[in-house]
């Protein structure tokens, strides 16, 4: 998609940002260790939906984002719905678009709310990184098959005495470009250097993104929109995101060696985003429904403004900046009064893929490199 596309109806509605919620964030293997994909959509759809006092059966579709499917459950939205007690007639389907998977599924439901099928929709995103689908090798994957289709045991044993040690090994999920084989990494290593972004600024940036997450959790600007999280077997809830360097200084990130490049590389475990567990959601409607609803300002103290898909050439994975959300809202200032502000929201997981402008205020709560990538 070349061009923005406006987010409002033939009538006139526009595209109403009534609430949304996020668990925090936990860095692989740690709190929500053990805890699929699935449960963490379902924790905080549940809890927005308790929260919003929206009852479920308003909800007409609920379209969900999972990068790293399990393949026992390939359409995590059906499952969300059944697993929170919306009704069985809404409108569930899962969507995937790497990265930018969860913005994907914003823009969706906003198409159906400007198309006039729905009125109110659960747009949203969940991934583990903990629990993965661990496959097996080629050989033995086709192995199996033909042992399916042969007919006597003998035939059966012929075929898997074929087979190698190496053919037992677990493969875990591929982390690099099916076409390219590059990693994200790498891929954020050609784009510092083509655009000549130094190890100092990607230091500058992650550094400043932990700083200032840490300190909007200090401030409470973080408490609203993240849920308390408990997940098995239920000892210590989680509260704050756990990927957070509160403590760290900037010397701490000089210290590291380069992760991908090890010889030539500024792209490290510091300036890069860590593998992360967690869900986030929203409800969107249009502005009428949220008005009859009662919705929490009516829908008016957000709008769903416009989005645009924009692949950058030349770069296999980590340059695909996603302008997804363009969102206004109507905030009040110092003396009482309303002004609108406009905020622009862009996937990026890696320091190495923008330098940082003091011109205009960038990522005040932090930016990717803390948010860990899911």
């Amino acid at each position: 998609m070349s061009q923005a596309l406006p987010l409002i109806t033939r009538q006139g509605d526009r595209i109403a940002i009534v609430t949304g919620l996020r668990t925090p964030f936990a860095r692989q293997a740690t709190a929500f260790h053990g805890v699929p994909a699935i449960d963490l959509g379902k924790m905080v759809v549940g809890e927005m939906l308790a929260r919003s006092d929206i009852p479920a059966e308003v909800i007409e579709q609920l379209v969900f984002g999972q990068v790293v499917q399990m393949p026992e459950a390939p359409n995590i939205a059906r499952e969300i719905v059944l697993g929170t007690g919306m009704s069985v007639h809404t409108d569930a389907y899962s969507v995937s678009r790497a990265c930018a998977t969860s913005f994907q599924a914003v823009a969706n439901v906003a198409e159906s709310l400007m198309a006039g099928t729905i009125r109110a929709g659960i747009a949203g995103g969940a991934d583990s990184s903990s629990v993965l689908p661990i496959g097996v090798s080629k050989t033995l994957a086709r192995t199996l098959v033909d042992a399916n289709k042969a007919r006597t045991l003998s035939q059966k044993l012929k075929l898997f005495s074929r087979l190698r040690p190496r053919d037992l090994l677990p493969v875990p999920p591929a982390v690099a470009e099916y076409s390219t084989g590059l990693r994200m990494g790498d891929t954020a290593e050609q784009m510092a250097k083509s655009w000549g972004i130094s190890r100092e600024q990607q230091d500058a940036l992650a550094h400043r993104s932990h700083q200032l997450a840490a300190k909007a959790w200090e401030e409470g600007k973080l408490s609203a929109e993240v849920m308390t999280a408990y997940a098995p077997p239920f000892r210590e809830p989680l509260e704050q995101d756990n990927n957070i360097r509160k403590n760290s200084t900037l010397a701490d990130y000089q210290k590291l060696r380069p992760a991908f490049d090890r010889k030539h590389g500024t792209v490290t475990a510091a300036n890069s985003t860590p593998l992360t567990d967690g869900a986030a959601a929203v409800i969107l409607m249009t502005e009428s429904r949220a008005k009859e609803l009662g919705a929490e300002a009516a829908g008016l103290s957000a709008q769903l403004r416009l989005y645009r898909h924009r692949r950058l050439a030349g770069y296999a994975a980590g340059a695909r900046v996603v302008h997804a959300a363009g969102a206004g809202a109507r905030l009040p200032d110092a003396g009482g009064s309303h002004a609108y502000r406009y905020a622009r929201s862009f996937r990026r997981a890696d320091a190495g893929q923008s330098p940082v402008s003091g011109k205009r205020p960038l990522c005040p709560r932090g930016a990717g490199p803390l948010a860990g990538h899911r």
